[in-house]
């Protein structure tokens, strides 16, 4: 088995973050890469985030993991200061046969942090508490 693969592991999301890092030239390899080794750094770390973010698209259909956690990974994807050098902006400062592939990656990333959202549950569907037993007949002075 691939460690990168993992269910529960976030092996493939750190390496794709590795990679974009020695990719955009903010890694700490001496000496550093060239432009050649750049580019495949990049396409290995599109690569795993697609496979990643498909992952949580399955884990999502299939039910398997909780909206709310789909919803804070995607979230954090969007935020990591690591991948920064290939989302929004930063984009447009790669090499043009490059720009798709991540613009349809965060675009991905985006639609499923919106779908993930748990919707707020309706009074009707919170749990009721259990009906209180009626009050206790008192007896009647004729009982026996």
């Amino acid at each position: 088995p691939n460690i990168l693969d993992g269910p529960d592991s976030l092996g493939r999301y750190q390496a794709a973050c590795l990679a974009v890092l020695a990719g955009c030239g903010r890694g700490t390899d001496e000496p550093p890469p060239d432009q050649t080794a750049c580019v495949a750094f990049r396409a290995q770390a599109l690569e795993w985030l697609s496979s990643e973010c498909a992952t949580w698209k399955e884990r999502r259909a299939t039910g398997s993991v909780d909206e709310s956690m789909i919803h804070t990974a995607m979230d954090h994807w969007t935020t990591d200061p690591n991948l920064a050098s290939v989302r929004g902006d930063a984009i447009n400062a790669l090499p043009k046969s490059e720009q798709s592939g991540w613009r349809t990656l965060w675009a991905d990333v985006e639609t499923l942090r919106e779908k993930a959202i748990p919707t707020p549950s309706t009074s009707e569907d919170k749990v009721k508490p259990p009906a209180q037993p009626p009050d206790p007949k008192p007896e009647s002075p004729n009982s026996p």
